[in-house]
């Protein structure tokens, strides 16, 4: 499974963003014109490294004003109001998802007859997050930000309590592949809600 996953990371360019934060120019536009032509379009003529120069920023001082400034920003009552419930769901959500890795050690103490019910409950939880990441896909630009977060943690409580009173290998599964595809609503939208609501500078 790694394996597969290295080769695939060989294959992708590196961060314009970053490169350009290093002011590697004609890195940045070997990457973007990679990335246009695998889009099967042309960059802009206006689009070159001379106009990359010319826009970049060389005052040091802005990083550290920048710094600064959200700093200072992060703990007035407005971010704090946002962030407060965004930190709490942020950290319940993950806590959750360490928790999950121990379903299938449960499921076998539970139901010891069954000799592969770990390796299945792993395969119905990979299934349910890779189902579910597939589906937020198609929700996140049709329903709102907030719906699919509360959504998928309602029905994520649902679930999870299902899977409390499951006493049967089969409720077991359908418990816990709901439980992950549920959850995959909740992680997809917070990794796009987080820098609407804290948008950088730059």
């Amino acid at each position: 499974m790694t394996l597969p996953v290295l080769l695939f990371l060989c294959g992708i360019p590196e961060s314009p963003r970053f490169l350009l934060s290093k002011k590697r120019y004609s890195k940045v536009m070997q990457v973007m014109q990679k990335v246009a032509k695998d889009n099967k379009t042309q960059l802009p003529p206006y689009f070159n490294e001379k106009t990359l120069i010319s826009l970049s920023v060389d005052d040091g001082d802005y990083e550290k004003l920048s710094v600064r400034r959200s700093l200072s920003q992060l703990f007035t009552r407005k971010s704090l109001k946002v962030l407060g419930p965004l930190f709490l769901v942020w950290f319940t959500n993950s806590f959750a998802t360490t928790i999950m890795n121990w379903i299938p050690l449960e499921a076998e103490k539970h139901f010891p007859k069954d000799e592969d019910i770990q390796f299945k409950t792993a395969l119905i939880l990979a299934s349910g997050i890779l189902i579910g990441s597939i589906a937020q896909t198609f929700v996140v630009e049709r329903v709102s930000r907030l719906f699919q977060i509360r959504g998928g943690f309602v029905s994520a409580v649902v679930c999870t309590t299902l899977l409390g009173f499951a006493n049967t290998p089969s409720g077991l599964y359908a418990a816990s592949f709901f439980l992950c595809f549920f959850e995959q609503f909740v992680i997809g939208t917070l990794y796009l809600y987080t820098p609407e609501l804290f948008q950088e500078d730059r």
